[in-house]
């Protein structure tokens, strides 16, 4: 999660859409600061389209109830996304410093990947954003503090040793 230069940043609409905007420009200005000197796109998820999806690695910021688009591809990685919840890996998370980071092939353009970070808040959305952490392909936030994470195949890899 450090290679930019095919990267778009989405945030919700369905809610809170200025918070979402906000979170998305300050996102966009700290990838900018600390690794590339330009600023990704920034879109709506009601303005991305079928190419925007197919020609990038897509940055999803908010929940289902946020963000269309991260209702819809969070369910490729596994992840069942509420209304100030998610559940992943079995486990339900209620609260409202509880957030989510999960990157994924993308499902619809499997050359592509998401980088989905889902807060139970716009709270936690906020402290989740507010810096780049370097972690695996997920990671559970409470608060700015990433308190469990790890890695997960996808789906039919299997690699054996001998």
């Amino acid at each position: 999660f450090d290679d930019f230069s095919r990267a778009q940043i989405v945030y919700g609409t369905s809610r809170q859409i200025e918070a979402h905007h906000t979170f998305g420009l300050r996102y966009q200005t700290m990838i900018a600061d600390q690794f590339v000197e330009y600023l990704l796109p920034l879109c709506q998820d009601a303005g991305v389209s079928a190419a925007d999806v197919a020609d990038h690695d897509l940055v999803i910021l908010g929940g289902a109830a946020d963000n269309t688009l991260a209702d819809t591809l969070a369910k490729a990685a596994g992840v069942r996304l509420g209304r100030n919840s998610f559940t992943w890996m079995g486990k339900s998370y209620t609260d409202p410093e509880d957030g989510l980071f999960v990157a994924f092939p993308n499902p619809l353009a499997p050359a592509r990947m998401v980088y989905l970070f889902a807060g139970n808040s716009a709270m936690q959305l906020y402290h989740m954003t507010k810096r780049h952490q370097p972690l695996p392909t997920w990671g559970v936030f409470k608060g700015e503090t990433v308190v469990q994470k790890g890695y997960q195949a996808p789906k039919g890899l299997t690699v054996e040793l001998q």
